[in-house]
């Protein structure tokens, strides 16, 4: 068996431990979020969504981006969630929120130590499309009846903002105001609202109207009635 010579063997292990393999320097600013073509707002109803844009011109070293919302929930319902960038350097992920406000997403990623934030984007109130007004049918016109209506709250996309208030009116079968509200709540997350009704007058016997009207526009209201009848 022909052995190797010497110089070859030292030349093989001159080269071989030359060799490494050729890692790509990231630098700052590797990755960035692709401009909005508007600022963006939206609704917060928890439907309406944003598409979030990022590049990264290293693609090869960099696969993947941690993205957080201070405000907001991603597709995976979370405020955080880790995108993967396709071997031309694009990302992309969706934002939504029932919170009114302004959210930061930030961007971070292991490869270069990479931390960036986006432009702002602002979550308005989802307001109210239709209210439904719902109560007992009869009352007494005893001086210390009340009867609670309950409102239920939505919208034809999505839901309504947390908080909402209204205003009520109660009428007589002529049109005249009748009796007062009290003890009003603001809605819930479910889109429910409870008021307190008293008559406060006890010769009255008939038909009270009920209409709750939205503050943001008067044009969005719900009614109800009830038959007064004698204690």
């Amino acid at each position: 068996m022909k052995k190797l010579s010497p110089i070859f063997v030292i030349l093989c292990f001159v080269l071989s431990s030359c060799y490494k393999e050729d890692i790509p320097v990231v630098p700052d600013g590797s990755i960035y979020f692709v401009p909005f073509s508007a600022t963006p707002i939206l609704t917060a109803d928890g439907d309406t969504t944003l598409k979030i844009q990022l590049k990264t011109d290293y693609p090869t070293a960099i696969k993947q981006t941690t993205l957080t919302a201070n405000i907001g929930k991603f597709s995976n319902e979370s405020n955080t969630i880790d995108v993967t960038f396709d071997n031309a350097g694009n990302a992309t992920a969706y934002l939504k929120s029932v919170v009114v406000g302004q959210s930061i997403i930030s961007a971070a990623t292991t490869v270069g130590a990479q931390n960036i934030n986006s432009s702002p984007i602002t979550f308005t109130t989802a307001y109210a499309e239709h209210i439904n007004v719902n109560c007992n049918a009869l009352m007494t016109n005893a001086l210390g009846e009340k009867l609670v209506l309950t409102m239920s709250l939505s919208r034809n996309r999505g839901t309504v903002s947390q908080g909402q208030d209204l205003t009520y009116k109660a009428m007589d079968s002529l049109g005249n105001l009748k009796g007062a509200f009290f003890n009003r709540t603001l809605s819930n997350s479910d889109g429910n609202t409870t008021v307190e009704y008293w008559l406060q007058d006890s010769t009255y016997t008939g038909l009270i109207v009920f209409k709750a009207i939205a503050l943001n526009d008067t044009s969005v209201y719900g009614v109800n009635q009830v038959y007064v009848g004698e204690d």
